[in-house]
């Protein structure tokens, strides 16, 4: 994790809420630009700032469904096994 030089800025009132301008070093070195989504939390009293990245979920059933219905080519190739599928699902 790399530090950068603290740096300080000013809360300003915005609308019914309260606005931080983010100093243009601090945002190139979090990747971030205008119209990026973040999210803000408070951590045992410090403010954290951090970019919003997607998450992607699998959901079991649906990968068993794949692979089941994939199970006939994957086993013409003779690589896999259905137990050794049996168990990759298992493990998820």
């Amino acid at each position: 994790m790399q530090v950068r030089r603290l740096t300080t800025t000013h809360i300003a009132k915005w609308g019914n809420s309260l606005g931080l301008r983010l100093p243009k070093s601090v945002a190139r070195a979090a990747r971030l630009d205008e119209g990026d989504q973040v999210e803000v939390l408070v951590k045992n009293g410090p403010i954290v700032i951090r970019p919003s990245r997607p998450t992607y979920a699998l959901c079991r059933a649906r990968v068993q469904d794949h692979l089941e219905s994939n199970l006939a080519a994957i086993q013409s190739h003779g690589d896999f096994k259905r137990t050794a599928i049996a168990n990759k699902v298992d493990q998820l």
